[in-house]
């Protein structure tokens, strides 16, 4: 989605609508009295998920590699 502005073109980044729609849920469920402070601590949350994922992810690399390294070391 582009928004127009002077002569340049600004675009949304990818996945952003997506954000701001999920926190608008939990806003909506929730209905926090202070909604900065409540999304403060959604996107810590996301932020914590999101980093525990690539962390599981490169846990998991670093095994394959370790595998890898010792099959290649018996040959």
């Amino acid at each position: 989605m582009a928004v127009p502005f002077s002569n340049t073109t600004l675009r949304v980044p990818h996945g952003f609508p997506s954000l701001l729609e999920g926190l608008s849920r939990e806003v909506l469920r929730y209905q926090p009295k202070d909604i900065y402070g409540f999304s403060e601590k959604y996107f810590a949350e996301l932020l914590k998920k999101r980093e525990g994922k690539w962390l599981f992810l490169l846990f998991l690399l670093l095994i394959l590699v370790q595998k890898l390294a010792l099959k290649m070391s018996h040959n």
